[in-house]
């Protein structure tokens, strides 16, 4: 009976204590940072800017726009220093095209008037086009 004891009063409660595991833990914290804004960018930039673009000799605004898939309202609101006629972009420097959230356009804008609703492919014309280069080039017979 004693020994019964002995092992109610000790060794049961040892064994449980010896049973217990303790378990420690670590939390880690990552922060997502902005991309690093290149340099030099054109005046103007919008502030949130996260996608850039590095103008060369001869760039427009069109076709800069068509490469992101942006609208030239977006370029423009990005771009505030940008003149009307985009005469003022300089070769070397960054423009914005693209900031958090911005919508994709569904349609290449601008566009020539009359174009039908539902047309799905679309070819931004060059200077010197002509119907015949345009057909020819996208692969159109008649």
């Amino acid at each position: 009976m004693q020994l019964t004891r002995f092992l109610s009063a000790w060794l049961l409660p040892a064994m449980a204590m010896a049973q217990t595991t303790t378990f420690q833990t670590s939390t880690t914290t990552a922060t997502a940072t902005a991309p690093a804004t290149p340099s030099p960018t054109m005046p103007g930039l919008a502030p949130n800017c996260d996608g850039f673009h590095k103008l060369e000799s001869g760039d427009n605004c069109y076709e800069v726009a068509a490469k992101y898939g942006i609208t030239m309202t977006q370029l423009y609101a990005w771009n505030t220093v940008v003149n009307d006629t985009c005469s003022n972009l300089l070769a070397g420097y960054y423009m914005c095209v693209h900031v958090p959230g911005a919508e994709a356009p569904t349609k290449p804008e601008p566009q020539m008037p009359g174009v039908v609703e539902n047309c799905q492919k679309f070819y931004q014309i060059k200077a010197g086009d002509g119907c015949w280069s345009i057909y020819t080039e996208a692969g159109i017979t008649y």
